[in-house]
C-alpha cells in the first residue's frame, strides 16, 4: 500500500516523501483545502518512482497547502490482429452481433 510520510516544512519550501513503485510514474498535486474543492494545482508530473521511498520538494509553497501524488495515468494499447468471426443473427426483430476475437495483444505507450 502506497503511503505519505511526515512531509518536513521551511520557510516555504515543503519535502515530500511517499512509498512508491518502482518506474510508475508520479504527479503532485496542491490544493488550499483538504478536500481539493477548490481545485488543484499539478507543482511536479512525471516524477519516476524509485524502489522504497520516493521525494519530491515544492520550493514555492503557499499557506496552508495540502498535497497528493497519484500515480500518472497510464496508456495501454490494444491490438486486435483480426475478427475471425462476426455474423450479425436476427431474433424478435433485433440485429444480434456475435463477435469473437482472435487474441488481443498488449503494447505499451
Amino acid at each position: 500500500m502506497l503511503r505519505c510520510l511526515a512531509p518536513t516544512v521551511a520557510e516555504h519550501v515543503v519535502t515530500l516523501t511517499w512509498t512508491s513503485v518502482t518506474n510508475v510514474s508520479y504527479s503532485v498535486q496542491r490544493g488550499s483545502d483538504v478536500r481539493f474543492q477548490a481545485g488543484a494545482s499539478i507543482v511536479g508530473s512525471n516524477i519516476v518512482g524509485q524502489a522504497g521511498l520516493t521525494q519530491f520538494t515544492d520550493t514555492n509553497a503557499p499557506a496552508p497547502a495540502f498535497y497528493r501524488a497519484p500515480p500518472q495515468a497510464v496508456t495501454v494499447k490494444l491490438e486486435m490482429p483480426f475478427i475471425r468471426e462476426s455474423p450479425a443473427v436476427l431474433r424478435r426483430g433485433r440485429v444480434y452481433a456475435k463477435l469473437l476475437f482472435h487474441e488481443m495483444t498488449q503494447t505499451n505507450h
